[in-house]
């Protein structure tokens, strides 16, 4: 047999005194983290799945945030939209007047100098922005989508024409596997036939404004009709802008559900049983306080700790 020496008794006990140790560390550490999984080497399976959610977890946020600034954009959009259909109503109203026949120059210049306002308001609302962003600018978001040239002596704004640099391209936004669309081209709603056309929104009120002033009936009465086509492509647009917006508003449902279910599963992955964590700190506590006494009476004090 062999012979049990205090050295041999004292080894023992300080490696069951390091393991003790070891797990009442690791127990404090998930008590006080609340986490199950802290180092991968604790449980290497399910760091990796903790990591790959995480990164889902990132990416669904992403995408919410996407979609969030999409659907901001394209409600600025719709707002704008539903402007400019109020301004060409009234536009209307003041043409169907102007066509009677039975006003004095008086009466159509106050109606031409009221169309001029209408003018100056689409051309307002055509250079609106969304966070500093042009809303009609196509990809060319960081200047004013439209720039005019007024008559020197009246002020009344004589030409619309687009930017330079161009009014035309779609903005994208990723959500999920999915680049949608945000933005409608200035030129698909104020000049659907280019500058100058038929439906050429500022043309159609610089014309409609300038026959008032001059007393042309002939210009006036056209001018309804073109005001009308103008007012149906606006509404065009806002069916479109709506369309995306409940896309999206779906999306965004969406992710919101996607989210919690990942939360759910990082937590189930990620997180410690606190009541457990704090039983088996317990009872790890008593076991190393029961080490520590059973090592106190079995080494016994020696000559050599009294020299």
């Amino acid at each position: 047999m062999q012979r049990v020496t205090n050295g041999i008794l004292v080894s023992d006990l300080i490696r069951t005194l390091n393991e003790r140790m070891r797990t009442l560390g690791d127990l404090q550490s998930q008590a006080t983290a609340g986490k199950r999984v802290i180092y991968a080497s604790d449980d290497p399976a399910a760091a990796g799945l903790i990591l790959e959610l995480r990164n889902r977890l990132r990416q669904n946020e992403q995408f919410q945030e996407n979609a969030a600034g999409a659907v901001g954009w394209l409600t600025d959009t719709e707002a704008v939209l539903q402007q400019l259909s109020d301004v060409l109503t009234q536009a209307r109203t003041d043409a169907l007047e102007g066509a009677n026949g039975t006003l004095t120059p008086d009466e159509l210049i106050k109606l031409a100098e009221n169309v001029n306002g209408y003018l100056e308001t689409i051309l307002s609302l055509a250079n609106s922005q969304h966070n500093g962003k042009s809303l009609f600018g196509g990809t060319n978001t960081n200047q004013a989508a439209f720039a005019t040239i007024r008559d020197p002596e009246s002020g009344w704004i004589a030409t619309v024409s687009p930017n330079a640099a161009g009014i035309s391209g779609g903005i994208f936004r990723q959500v999920e596997n999915q680049n949608i669309q945000i933005n409608i081209s200035g030129n698909e709603v104020f000049m659907p036939e280019g500058a100058g056309g038929s439906q050429d929104m500022f043309q159609i009120l610089i014309d409609l404004r300038d026959a008032l002033a001059t007393g042309n009936a002939g210009v006036v009465e056209e001018s309804i009709e073109r005001i009308d086509l103008a007012k149906a492509n606006v509404s065009d647009c806002s069916a479109l802008t709506g369309t995306q917006m409940n896309r999206l508003t779906s999306m965004q449902d969406m992710l919101l559900l996607k989210a919690t279910s990942i939360t759910d599963q990082l937590s189930q992955e990620e997180d410690a049983d606190l009541v457990e964590v704090m039983t088996q700190l317990t009872l790890e506590q008593n076991a190393y306080q029961a080490a520590l006494n059973v090592g106190a009476m079995v080494i016994q004090p020696s000559l050599v700790n009294f020299i």
